[in-house]
């Protein structure tokens, strides 16, 4: 199993700590954010990509829901609430939280939400397949990961372009992604992922931005919340 990245929201510091002295009790486990409210949660959750985010629900200012509703629903890591609040746990689950956890902490529960997360992250990978079946507008089509050029969203459906050919599949974005290998396939921006090893070039725009540019010869937009991930992935500084 590969490394989870986690990020801890909390505006109470001893929160924070608390969380990751426990964390650290797991190898497996790299705090990659520490935020003390929700919109620095937001900006580095959406620059580091975290795996799995350990949220308070009340901080001053917006709170842990108001931060959920702004990270894009098709990215949307694992989220755990941390909170003194119990009356909370039934708006929580209704926003698809993975678990609600009280403080005081109790160590025995932390833990065995952490072995939930390992478990769901290692279904998650073993989900990924040697071949997808693709089910473009009544027939199905057998296509290797590695054939794919880059994906789209499109309107409730996904369109995959491989070579000359483009399918129309019926998922989502984020289920697509969770079968395609993590090494080699990165979303640049919220409605596409391309394939690293088609990436021949990036053409920096106006502004600071920049144009991926593909060997298809494809031009794909690059947003900037997804830019220093793209780069951690090709192994240089954007």
């Amino acid at each position: 199993m590969g490394r989870i990245r986690v990020a801890i929201v909390d505006d109470e510091p001893p929160a924070r700590r608390g969380i990751r002295t426990r964390l650290a009790r797991w190898p497996q486990v790299d705090v990659v954010v520490e935020a003390g409210d929700a919109s620095a949660g937001v900006r580095e959750i959406n620059r580091q990509h975290p795996d799995v985010v350990f949220l308070d629900v009340e901080m001053p200012g917006a709170d842990g829901f108001a931060l959920l509703e702004q990270l894009p629903s098709e990215s949307r890591p694992l989220i755990v609430f941390v909170t003194a609040h119990e009356d909370r746990a039934l708006q929580a689950f209704d926003a698809e939280a993975f678990d609600y956890v009280l403080k005081p902490i109790d160590d025995a529960r932390f833990d065995r939400t952490i072995k939930r997360i390992l478990a769901q992250v290692a279904e998650r990978i073993t989900s990924r397949v040697d071949r997808l079946i693709i089910r473009d507008r009544g027939r199905a089509v057998a296509l290797e990961p590695n054939a794919i050029d880059w994906v789209k969203s499109d309107g409730d459906y996904v369109r995959i372009y491989a070579g000359r050919s483009n399918y129309l599949h019926d998922t989502t974005l984020t289920a697509l992604a969770e079968q395609l290998p993590s090494d080699r396939f990165v979303r640049i921006h919220r409605s596409t992922i391309v394939n690293v090893e088609r990436i021949h070039a990036l053409e920096p725009v106006t502004n600071g931005d920049y144009v991926v540019l593909l060997t298809t010869g494809a031009r794909l937009k690059l947003s900037r919340t997804h830019r220093e991930h793209l780069g951690r992935q090709l192994g240089s500084r954007l």
